[in-house]
């Protein structure tokens, strides 16, 4: 039986990555709803962040909602995040490049980011004993047509 998302969630430390982003951030604002110990935002874009940070931090008590600015692909920086801070119960996995037209044009960046982030965080997770990692995919994923499609199928 799946408890209720507010059992699950709260009281746990959980990173969310791509957090600047439009999936990430609405994650995110559901996510401080269930009272979370701590809600580690990550992404690479400084002003995406700085905005959902802004946003959430009125939401919780002091201290809950944390960022950290940096990409997925960056095993030192992940190691750091996972090795660095009060170790995270679970992490959703949000970060990608998601739009169709600019993965096709830029297929090595979009297999990079989204292939090799995930292999990275996958790792790092794993590494550092997190108990849940939990990767957000799309219904492009089950019979890709595009390259963004074909990189979440191979995560």
């Amino acid at each position: 039986m799946i408890p209720h998302p507010k059992l699950h969630f709260r009281n746990k430390v959980i990173v969310v990555t791509g957090a600047g982003g439009s999936i990430g951030s609405e994650i995110c604002r559901q996510l401080i709803t269930y009272e979370p110990a701590q809600l580690w935002l990550v992404a690479r874009s400084e002003i995406d962040l700085f905005r959902i940070e802004r946003e959430l931090r009125g939401q919780a008590p002091a201290g809950v909602v944390r960022e950290a600015l940096g990409s997925v692909t960056d095993l030192r920086f992940l190691d750091a995040l996972f090795g660095g801070y009060t170790l995270p119960d679970i992490v959703i996995h949000a970060a990608a490049h998601k739009h169709v037209p600019i993965c096709e044009e830029h297929p090595i960046e979009a297999v990079l980011n989204n292939v090799g982030g995930t292999i990275a965080l996958a790792h790092s997770a794993s590494k550092f004993g997190v108990g849940q990692f939990i990767m957000v995919s799309t219904d492009k994923a089950v019979k890709p047509a595009s390259v963004m499609g074909a990189t979440k199928r191979a995560c």
